[in-house]
């Protein structure tokens, strides 16, 4: 049946209950089925559609599916509103967290409370920076000494930059909106082109 209790609920071994409403506070060591409410504090761990499931002792406040089949978390938001994920610590309730705006349809990343990564509705995707001038991959250089890109290959002949064959790499300067200005040009055949001299082979020696 329906029980209705306006205090205190105390259950220290199994109980049974069809439809429990409560406005009070109710303990009890686990509970099975559904849980709704305003608000609830849980004093271990909860599961989610699993009872034995053994996850990292770092992340096993919440328990969420089983080992079979597709399981997940889903955070609904208005259309223009935002879906969070946020990290706090004893400093601060916000010191990092993703953030995907609905408004504007874009992925951001906070880390140390501030915004290190932003992938944007096209697919572009910037790194210390919002990723608005046009590239699909946008790095802006944090202020240290070091480079703003280092490429380490396992070996010492593996630091490799490299487009399919077929295709030519070609550096040079961006307006930050539109304009790609070709300073040097290697083909797909292997030769040189630097500003807009002609092709050279890639056997001369330049200094």
């Amino acid at each position: 049946g329906k029980g209705d209790i306006s205090g205190d609920l105390n259950v220290a071994g199994v109980s049974t209950f069809t439809n429990v409403v409560s406005s009070g506070v109710v303990t009890a060591t686990t509970f099975v089925g559904a849980v709704t409410g305003t608000t609830g504090t849980f004093s271990s761990n909860v599961r989610i559609e699993n009872t034995t499931y053994s996850a990292q002792s770092a992340g096993n406040e919440l328990i969420v599916g089983t080992t079979t089949g597709d399981n997940g978390i889903t955070i609904a938001s208005g259309s223009s509103g935002t879906g969070n994920i946020f990290f706090g610590d004893g400093d601060s309730n916000s010191i990092g967290y993703m953030r995907y705006d609905h408004n504007s349809n874009f992925l951001k990343f906070n880390v140390n409370g501030s915004e290190r990564l932003r992938i944007i509705s096209s697919g572009g995707v910037g790194i210390g920076t919002i990723g608005a001038r046009g590239a699909t991959l946008e790095v802006q250089d944090i202020g240290t000494t070091g480079p703003t890109l280092l490429l380490a290959g396992a070996t010492n002949t593996e630091g490799d930059i490299v487009v399919p064959d077929g295709q030519d790499i070609s550096l040079g300067h961006w307006n930050n909106s539109d304009t790609f200005t070709e300073r040097l040009r290697i083909t797909s055949a292997g030769l040189i082109r630097m500003g807009n001299g002609a092709e050279a082979n890639t056997e001369a020696s330049i200094t």
